[in-house]
């Protein structure tokens, strides 16, 4: 009997090794304990939570882009021009709203701003062509969460003026930071430091099984740490966070007499469904938003209601990106015109 399990312990060594080695060569980065725990909350959160002076910093938003740039951006899958106004979003300058015409204030993160397309192909720019005389300006930013979402909204409705504001909430990285971030007294980007430090905490807890292996902190690191993502993000305090978020978004909705509404975008791998959506559980935390905002009157488009399946993941996002695509974008632009703008107006003959 002991020699068996001497033979076990051998030949799970042999094996072990060689696979340990492998993963200190080609993940030198996870090697080393410190970066590994600061490289799994990166990932955890999948955004940024504590903003500090540095390339595009901002006091009010934590960062915004440059104002008055114009580049294209490519990588392997797609080719687009980013073009911003003296504020640094991706949309036109706010001017005096002439009468007749009708407006719509875009807010949120990447899925919102256009990744991968140019303007005529963004939500904004698609639905300037649905109705006549409709001007979008769209306040969403890379990066951004819907904390930074009522911060814009706050900023810039009054003077835009819109008839509608319709905020994008990414399940796959806004519900974290909504909880660790906060609006200060004067409108600028905070954050709960204590709330950080605790969530650091309780992360090197769920990992401390396997930190002791540069494999299994490769194993965490790709498979495990995105379970614990939508597993805390489910949480009915997480939950409450966003939603507080977005009824302040609709508060100042009402005070500038406009209509507000949400749409709750998935990560691809949600959509899909199938083992990797089962073992992460991606899908949880936008139903419970969903249903919890719905109780307190906040008006959603749950993007899950509307695509569903390995075939509507190819169709709507980027393979490699992840960021919806042309078809997303006009997906999304369709369902906002459907159900919250007014129908188009008929000629009379």
């Amino acid at each position: 009997m002991i020699r068996k399990i001497l033979y076990l312990l051998v030949a799970a060594a042999c094996i072990a090794a060689p696979v340990e080695f492998f993963a200190r060569q080609r993940f030198p980065e996870l090697a080393d304990r410190r970066q590994f725990a600061e490289l799994s909350f990166i990932r955890l959160l999948n955004s940024g939570v504590v903003y500090r002076p540095g390339s595009n910093y901002d006091e009010r938003f934590g960062f915004l882009n440059n104002p008055h740039i114009r580049e294209t951006v490519r990588t392997d899958e797609y080719r687009y021009t980013v073009a911003t106004n003296s504020l640094g979003f991706r949309t036109h300058e706010i001017t005096p709203k002439p009468p007749g015409q009708r407006r719509l204030m875009l807010l949120g993160d990447s899925m919102f701003f256009g990744v991968g397309v140019d303007y005529p192909a963004t939500v904004a720019g698609l639905l300037e062509t649905t109705r006549d005389s409709l001007q979008v300006y769209n306040f969403a930013m890379l990066g951004h969460n819907t904390v930074q979402s009522r911060i814009a909204a706050r900023a810039f409705a009054d003077q835009v003026g819109p008839d509608h504001i319709v905020c994008g909430v990414f399940i796959g990285n806004d519900l974290l930071t909504n909880a660790l971030n906060y609006p200060d007294e004067n409108n600028h980007i905070a954050t709960h430091l204590d709330q950080v430090a605790a969530s650091r905490k309780r992360l090197a807890a769920a990992l401390a099984p396997f930190t002791w292996s540069t494999a299994l902190r490769v194993a965490a690191y790709s498979v495990y740490i995105p379970r614990l993502r939508y597993q805390w993000a489910a949480a009915p305090d997480i939950i409450a966070a966003t939603c507080d978020h977005l009824a302040a978004i609709a508060n100042t909705a009402t005070t500038v007499g406009s209509t507000f509404a949400t749409v709750l975008i998935y990560p691809k791998d949600a959509v899909a469904g199938g083992p990797v959506e089962i073992w992460s559980q991606s899908r949880r935390p936008g139903r419970r938003l969903a249903e919890t905002c719905r109780t307190r009157n906040i008006e959603i488009i749950d993007l899950l209601d509307h695509i569903e399946g390995p075939a509507d993941r190819d169709r709507y996002y980027y393979a490699q990106d992840g960021h919806l695509n042309a078809a997303g974008n006009q997906l999304i632009a369709n369902l906002i015109a459907k159900h919250y703008l007014p129908p188009p107006a008929t000629t009379q003959r």
